[in-house]
């Protein structure tokens, strides 16, 4: 009866670092997918604003304006 008792604490001890390492593992993963995901949105972000630099610049120059 005694070693059933101390199965059963060494078996919940185990769930408990278990639970906390897959919480920790999730994080880990969302955290890199939010990061590469700023990253790709920040290079979309200015790859657009190249392209309006680039328009305006024209579009101005065209206009006779020159800054």
């Amino acid at each position: 009866m005694r070693r059933i008792r101390n199965l059963l604490k060494r078996s919940r001890g185990s769930q408990r670092g278990q639970t906390v390492t897959e919480y920790l593992m999730v994080i880990s993963v969302l955290t890199i997918a939010v990061l590469f995901s700023a990253q790709a949105s920040l290079a979309l972000f200015g790859s657009a604003m190249d392209r309006l630099t680039s328009s305006l610049s024209t579009s101005l120059t065209q206009d006779g304006i020159r800054f």
